[in-house]
């Protein structure tokens, strides 16, 4: 789609996780490639930003002119009077604020949203005391405090300050020399963190695990970026390294990676979901399959190609659960057939196996590495024992023996 601009600007690299028309996209805007593209374009500005679909992962590039707005002026890639760092200093010389994070609103405007703070306490921790909001069309700003915010943004709060509140948190709790002598009741946030959409508002989501490295959760902490509400999930089970591993132990003979999970509520039960991808060139950017994992126990996992989707995913974990979904139904029958009519089909490197048994009923399933020694010598005429969801269509074989 940028045939036209694509040798004059670049996709930035700072991408935002934002609550958008009813689903949850990263925003990035355009730049300039280089200063001789700055000079030649800088009279116009930054003409488009680029949106991507979290939940489907289509991109798509929005012109500006498109939606009745000019081009972006103030911009970080700019130079002199119109970067944008350069325009906020001159209009707050005296404001603590930190790096922009680039959003829009509900109609599509583009906007610069720039934190402010304060210092407070021992050691002078940072605090969040608002937002300053600028338009990089106009280059006119608007500065909020902390509780009056417009309420479509989502990032008010940046994820460096609030994992490290959470990690004060965990350690702090018993006071500061326990924090390190005895650490009585001292919990850390894991490894990594990802978002969750709530309500319209972002939060971000991590793990809280004990100082030892016993690969398991304590629970989560979920905090809302823009009002900076935070809430406890106390509930054992793996943390995400390991629900991680054991979806990458799922279709290890593809070599396929797991992203860091997402935290989600399965017919109220805490499951990982995150998605494999496989290598593509340098970057680890294929997507394959989607994987969940029960939080709560790390051998109940479940996998599923994308072109399968989510909501196939879903019924087979809540199956693999031994749980029952009102709106769908999610029975899982299990009897033993006789295979007829089996082929194999490779979809992007995935192998699945299609069969019928001796009374026409038709089944899929997809290559486990737990059932191997099954699958790999399974021939028409084989009696087997089959664990499956049933369809109008097509059944969803679960488990085989």
């Amino acid at each position: 789609q940028m045939s036209e601009l694509v040798s004059q600007f670049e996709v930035s690299s700072e991408y935002t996780q934002i609550s958008y028309k009813d689903s949850v996209y990263r925003v990035t805007p355009l730049e300039y490639a280089d200063f001789f593209k700055w000079l030649a374009n800088v009279k116009d500005g930054v003409p488009a930003y680029i949106t991507v679909d979290s939940t489907n992962g289509t991109a798509k590039l929005v012109r500006l002119k498109d939606l009745g707005y000019g081009n972006m002026k103030y911009v970080p890639s700019s130079l002199f009077n119109s970067n944008l760092m350069r325009h906020l200093r001159f209009q707050y010389p005296t404001e603590i604020f930190g790096s922009p994070s680039f959003e829009i609103d509900e109609d599509g405007h583009p906007w610069y949203v720039c934190s402010t703070y304060s210092y407070k306490l021992v050691g002078d921790k940072k605090y969040v005391t608002g937002a300053i909001f600028m338009d990089p069309i106009t280059g006119e700003s608007t500065k909020y405090d902390v509780n009056s915010v417009p309420t479509w943004s989502d990032r008010i709060f940046p994820e460096a300050l609030v994992v490290e509140e959470i990690g004060d948190y965990g350690s702090l709790q018993n006071g500061f020399f326990n924090s390190f002598i005895g650490q009585k009741g001292v919990i850390a946030p894991s490894s990594g963190y990802n978002y969750i959409e709530k309500d319209g508002d972002i939060w971000l989501y991590t793990g809280v695990t004990s100082v030892n490295a016993d690969q398991s959760n304590l629970g989560f902490i979920l905090v809302n970026l823009r009002t900076h509400e935070a809430l406890r999930i106390d509930a054992p089970g793996a943390d995400e390294t390991s629900a991680m591993k054991s979806a990458e132990d799922e279709v290890q003979n593809y070599g396929y990676e797991a992203t860091f999970p997402v935290l989600v509520n399965v017919n109220g039960r805490p499951t990982y979901l995150m998605s494999l991808r496989s290598e593509a060139g340098e970057s680890k950017s294929v997507l394959k399959m989607y994987a969940m994992v029960d939080a709560t126990d790390y051998q109940k996992v479940t996998t599923v190609s994308v072109d399968q989707g989510l909501n196939v995913l879903k019924k087979q974990m809540i199956a693999i659960q031994g749980g029952s979904d009102n709106t769908a139904s999610l029975a899982t029958e299990k009897k033993q057939i006789t295979v007829m009519d089996l082929r194999q089909i490779i979809n992007e490197g995935n192998t699945i196996y299609y069969f019928k048994d001796e009374q026409g009923n038709r089944y899929r399933m997809n290559f486990s590495v737990r059932y191997e020694d099954i699958l790999a010598f399974l021939n028409e005429g084989d009696q087997v024992t089959v664990e499956y969801i049933e369809s109008d269509d097509i059944s969803l074989v679960q488990a085989i023996s």
